[in-house]
């Protein structure tokens, strides 16, 4: 299952992201994700994290939905399939 987290903090890693989800099962990849500048034009990370099942996804979006990250409230949700649109990220897989 793939999720979507938005709306995190500018200098949260990848290792940080994978820590909040493998409480909740096997952490198959997670990728990092960088849109373009936001107001204070500092670049916007979200990610992408891939779980080996969908109902730990489940589990993971329901307990994670509304947490807290720093001051910041995450967004976390099952993710549409990613597109073949070239981005620049970089990703880690954890198998």
């Amino acid at each position: 299952m793939n999720i979507y987290v938005g709306n995190v903090p500018n200098d949260i890693t990848i290792d940080e992201i994978q820590g909040m989800f493998v409480p909740f099962g096997k952490v198959a990849s997670v990728h990092i994700m960088q849109t373009s500048h936001d107001v204070h034009g500092q670049p916007k990370k979200y990610f992408f994290v891939e779980m080996a099942s969908k109902i730990e996804g489940e589990e993971a979006i329901n307990s994670l939905k509304g947490r807290k990250l720093r001051g910041l409230v995450v967004d976390v949700v099952a993710a549409l399939p990613l597109s073949n649109k070239k981005r620049a990220y970089s990703s880690r897989r954890t198998d």
